[in-house]
């Protein structure tokens, strides 16, 4: 592979939303051993919203598209209430 096409970047974000609803409830106990528990329900609905978007945009610019996503992850993930 010589350079990945958006219709590849598309379809490892769906891969990677299949392993985290897969893997929702583990993600969820290992993040309640230190801490509030609710990491799986933040990359869950965080890649549903990212697969939403991602197919249906129009953006031709692989890095243009992997930085809309994030985006995306910033703005349905919850905020951080205390300081690290």
């Amino acid at each position: 592979m010589d350079k990945l096409t958006i219709s590849e970047v598309k379809q490892i974000y769906g891969e990677i939303k299949k392993v985290i609803d897969e893997n929702k409830d583990f993600l969820i106990n290992l993040d309640a051993a230190m801490g509030d528990g609710d990491l799986g329900l933040t990359m869950t609905v965080g890649f549903d919203a990212i697969v939403k978007e991602i197919n249906n945009t129009s953006d031709n610019d692989i890095g243009n598209i992997i930085a809309k996503m994030g985006m995306v992850m910033s703005n349905v993930a919850p905020p951080r209430l205390e300081p690290f």
